[in-house]
């Protein structure tokens, strides 16, 4: 890993949530998961098209199929968004209004797709947005962390994650709140028996697939994260993202539902790192 990358990403605050503790379902409670970024493109309809995470100030992870082959620019990035359908996002909690201060809609520097990405292949399929100015983290807005220390490296094999986003539920449609489910982990032997047709490999992680849950199209580029020891004597526990989702999946609630395929992370981080401390 880049040292000079590895030392920012060391610097940040990462994966802790204050969520208001509200609903016990598939909804997000507010702040819940704070990362959690929606990518804009240059269209007057359907302006979000792919999600991704905040890792550090001013740097956003995201699938390079979200702008590698499409016809839109990335344009900004959404951050601090719960309800898309609410000017404000506020829920009543014991007889109080919580409310989240403003969404924050900032501008691309650039974008950075990995050299390497094939879709065809589904290889490779991370990218990293650079914001034009480094965000002020607050209660609504803090990055996730990633898997920079070696206990954090180590998926166990029964271990679920979260995913989450806005995008494709069972009912076809994108949801206006911020959603949640846990799914498990898959070998990457039980995904290829599924998809055959793709070359499965280290660059590639498995999870989902038992039931009616997962990711579907507009959560691409999202998050696929847990809480993992951390940081500190005491080894805190933080979220750490293991994966960018890629595809697979898109049965969307069906009995059908396969597994979705995202990019390994830990695979990435010299990527990553290298391209933090170099832009």
């Amino acid at each position: 890993m880049d040292p000079e990358g590895l030392n920012k990403l060391k610097q940040q605050k990462c994966g802790v949530a204050d969520g208001q503790r509200v609903s016990h379902g598939k909804d997000v409670d507010l702040n819940e998961f704070p990362w959690m970024a929606l990518l804009i493109y240059d269209t007057p309809q359907d302006r979000f098209k792919c999600g991704g995470s905040l890792i550090t100030d001013n740097f956003v992870l995201t699938a390079a199929h979200c702008m590698v082959g499409v016809a839109e620019k990335v344009i900004a990035v959404r951050l601090g968004e719960h309800d898309l359908s609410e000017q404000e996002d506020c829920v009543n909690l014991n007889s109080r209004r919580i409310c989240s201060p403003p969404v924050e809609d900032i501008d691309v520097e650039k974008t950075i797709p990995h050299p390497d990405f094939n879709n065809a292949r589904k290889t490779n399929d991370v990218a990293l947005v650079k914001l034009s100015r480094s965000v002020k983290f607050q209660k609504h807005i803090k990055p996730i962390c990633l898997p920079i220390i070696p206990e954090a490296a180590e998926i166990p094999r029964d271990r679920r994650f979260f995913i989450a986003g806005w995008g494709g539920t069972e009912n076809g449609r994108t949801s206006n709140i911020l959603q949640k489910a846990l799914v498990p982990h898959k070998t990457r032997e039980q995904c290829q028996a599924i998809f055959r047709r793709t070359q499965i490999n280290e660059n590639h992680l498995c999870a989902g697939g038992d039931g009616l849950i997962d990711t579907c199209k507009g959560d691409s580029g999202g998050p696929l994260f847990y809480l993992a020891p951390y940081s500190g004597p005491q080894k805190s526990q933080r979220y750490v993202q293991y994966g960018v989702v890629s595809f697979g999946g898109t049965e969307c609630g069906s009995d059908k539902n396969s597994p979705g395929i995202y990019a390994n992370v830990i695979n990435f981080m010299p990527w990553i790192t290298r391209n933090i401390a170099q832009n």
